[in-house]
């Protein structure tokens, strides 16, 4: 599996337009690139495995005050099959490989999941809770470098 870039305009991303959740995935990107900037590497990627986009994975803008947050999802119907486990780990590679000194984290609702499975799987551990101001008080999540 890769991570692709997902760029600024819908012009410089012809991959996958058939696609409808890529599609889709790239035209989220590309209007949240409106909110928070475009500054790579922390921006925006589809994860491609052999061919087929199936999921994305992001950071929600770059470091702020050392942190990084991140945020992965995948397309049906790839869910429970691992890639949202594998993208995680590549966003943490890309965040090591671009600042080791970086803090990576990631927020989840107030209750086991899948997407907490994954954080584990990955090195995180919850910290305690936040006030997210889109998703009010959730649980976050640091990644732990040792």
């Amino acid at each position: 599996m890769k991570l692709i870039e997902i760029l600024p305009l819908r012009i410089e991303n012809p991959d996958f337009r058939d696609n409808s959740h890529a599609s889709d995935a790239i035209d989220m990107a590309i209007s949240y690139y409106d909110v928070i900037g475009y500054y790579p590497p922390w921006i925006c990627y589809l994860a491609v495995n052999e061919g087929e986009a199936v999921g994305v994975g992001a950071f929600k803008g770059q470091p702020q005050n050392g942190k990084v947050e991140i945020a992965y999802s995948t397309f049906q119907p790839y869910t429970n099959k691992g890639f949202a486990t594998i993208i995680c780990g590549a966003l943490v590679d890309l965040a090591i490989d671009s600042n080791q000194q970086v803090d990576i984290t990631a927020r989840t609702l107030r209750e086991e999941s899948p997407s907490t499975a994954v954080l584990k799987k990955n090195g995180f551990v919850m910290t305690g809770e936040v006030l997210d101001p889109e998703d009010g008080m959730v649980w976050e999540w640091v990644f732990d470098k040792q």
